[in-house]
Parts: C-alpha cells; structure tokens; sequence
C-alpha cells in the first residue's frame, strides 16, 4: 500500500482513538449529560475537520506525484519512439558493470528504477558506481552515458548534455580504437537528439556528421544507417525535404544490405514512414502511399499497435490528397479504433474531426 494511504489511515484511527479516550473520560466527570454530549460532539467535529483537510492534503500530493509519474513515464516512451532514432553502448561496456560485485548491485537497482521509470533514483543508484574506488574507464563511461539517459528521459536536456559529454571526454582514452569509435559515435548521435529537441538542428547535424564518419571507418552498419535517418529528421526539421528524402533513402539502401527484417525491424519500418512522410511534403502523394504500406506491414508483424496506427493515420493523409474520401475514411477509423485502445487522446480527438469532415462532405453530394 502507497505509504500516503497508510498515513490516512493511521490518522484516522489516531482520532477515533482520540474520541473515544474522550468519552471515556467525560464519563468519569461529574458534570451533566447535555454538557458530555455537547463536548463530544465538539471533539467529532474537530476530529471529523482533522482528519478530512489530513487526508485531502495527502490525496492531493499522491494525485500530483502521480501525475508527475505518468508525465515521466509518457516522456519516456515519447522519446523511446521517437522518428530520431538512438544507439545504446556496447553490450560489453553493459557487461563490465557486472564483473564487481558491488558495482553490480548498484548497476541492477539503477536498472530496476529505470524499469519503474523512476529516473532520479536510478540516477542516485548509477553515481554510486562512479564513487566506487575499482571503477575503470569503461565503467565510468557506461554510467556517465546510463545518467544522460535518466536526464535525457526526464526531460533534463542540460544535465543530460553535461553527462554525454562527461562520457565522451573519458572514452577518448580507451586504447581499442573501434571500441572509441563506437562508444563516441553513440555518443554524439544522442547529443545530436538533444539539440534535435533543443530546437538546434544545425548543431544537431554536425553531431550527427562526426558519427558518419565514425561508423564509416569502422564499417558499422546499422550505425551508419541509424544516423543517416537521424540526418533525415534533421533536414525535416530544417524544412528540406528533398535533403531528408535523400538521407532517408541512403538509410534505406543500407539496411537493404543487412538483414534489417531479422534485427532491426522496427528501425527500416521508421525509415519508410519517413521516406513516406518525405514524399507527402514533396507533394508526392502517390510515391508516399507505398512506403506507408511497406511500414504498416512491418508494424503489423511485429505488433507494434502505435506504429501500425501512425500509419494508417498517415495512409487515409494520403487518399485525403488523392481526393479520395472514402479509402480515407476506412484507414482513419482502422487507426482510430488503434488510438482508442492506446487511450491516445489527442489522436482520437484528431481524427474523429477528420472523419467527421469527411462524412459531412459525403452527405452534402
């Protein structure tokens, strides 16, 4: 039970105490009945005020922490699917945090927050590993990058930048050199996706260039591809579509080159949403249409609901622009039947104002 509610609890019971401590002392008083009862009913009364504003005082702060929590946690998952994708270390950067025995109880528990979406704790729990005396550079790399997350993910832009770069400062001494490359490329692609969020594009891309280069020398694929989507994001948010179209279909030559169905699924079908999103600012509707199918696809077999809604959302813009009204129609309700059970508000509210215009502009011809 949430600790608030059990000091509801315990001020409820402290005051039924109270009253009844009361009247068992009143009646020990040789004063008359009408006075007993009125001193009582006085005492309820400041008991029943008491212990009413307690409890609401409490309510109230467990209504805000939740919704603190929740905010937290849509933060979260907002950034996790986010169109500018992200690269996590090494796995055996991970894995060198569980060689201490020590280390590996901090680094779990920071985990198990982090899974909680407890992000200031897990925060506390990773700096612990920095203090510990046997701590290597790798380590202190890993956990510098783990704290930007947290920062990252709580919306904390600044601190996360000051503890990438803190990260990317001591990975420039590690000896193996693909190793360094590796680490300061997924690095700089994460500090590219904050000034990405920090309205800073032009910043954002240089980041992203620096980690090109990296995956070019060390022939990382994925890596390559990841960032060549990100620079795509960028030339977006840049308002260069043509730019973003070309990066995008640079990612996508790539990942034709690996098996992208079997380990990386969910970032081609990113790809050809953007590719399609590409095409419908170029007012290219048509071309758009295919790559939204091929992405809804991937979503569909890998059963990622919110991307297979994106996309039928983004289908019905499609058929909207091809004067179709009825292909539209069918792919925003699919969509919004998706949005309804993902209790996604703001793109129910969406499109059932398309899907309204939609059915007025049918029943007027």
């Amino acid at each position: 039970m949430d600790i608030k509610y059990i000091l509801i609890s315990v001020i409820v019971i402290i005051s039924t105490a109270f009253l009844v401590i009361l009247s068992i002392y009143l009646n020990t008083l040789n004063i008359k009945r009408k006075k007993k009862i009125k001193i009582l009913g006085i005492a309820i009364f400041v008991a029943i005020i008491f212990v009413c504003s307690s409890s609401y005082k409490l309510i109230k702060e467990r209504n805000e922490e939740l919704k603190s929590a929740k905010k937290i946690e849509e933060t979260y998952q907002l950034a996790q699917r986010g169109e500018a994708s992200r690269l996590g270390l090494p796995q055996s950067y991970i894995d060198s945090l569980q060689k201490d025995p020590l280390l590996k109880h901090y680094f779990n528990k920071g985990q198990r927050y982090l899974k909680e979406y407890k992000f200031a704790d897990a925060i506390l729990e990773y700096k612990k590993c920095l203090e510990h005396p046997n701590a290597t550079l790798i380590n202190k790399t890993s956990v510098h990058f783990l704290i930007a997350n947290c920062y990252y993910f709580l919306g904390k832009l600044e601190e996360a930048e000051d503890e990438y770069n803190k990260s990317l400062k001591i990975s420039k001494n590690i000896k193996d050199k693909t190793d360094r490359l590796m680490v300061n490329s997924a690095i700089q692609v994460d500090i590219g996706n904050i000034y990405m969020r920090l309205g800073r594009p032009k910043e954002a891309l240089g980041y992203c260039e620096k980690a090109l280069n990296n995956y070019g020398e060390i022939e990382f694929k994925q890596g390559e591809a990841i960032t060549q989507g990100n620079m795509g994001v960028i030339y977006r948010l840049l308002n260069q579509p043509q730019e973003a179209l070309s990066c995008y279909m640079d990612a996508l030559e790539i990942y034709r080159k690996i098996d992208y169905k079997i380990y990386y699924p969910q970032d081609i079908a990113t790809n050809l949403f953007n590719i399609g999103s590409a095409y419908l600012s170029l007012s290219q509707p048509k071309e758009a249409l295919g790559y939204f199918q091929d992405a809804l696809e991937i979503y569909e077999e890998i059963g990622y609901q919110e991307g297979k809604a994106v996309a039928l959302s983004n289908i019905g813009d499609v058929y909207q622009c091809l004067e179709k009204p009825q292909e539209a129609l069918f792919y925003y309700e699919k969509a919004l039947k998706i949005y309804k059970i993902l209790d996604n508000q703001s793109q129910i509210k969406k499109l059932l104002s398309f899907i309204n215009n939609i059915e007025e502009k049918i029943s007027i011809k």
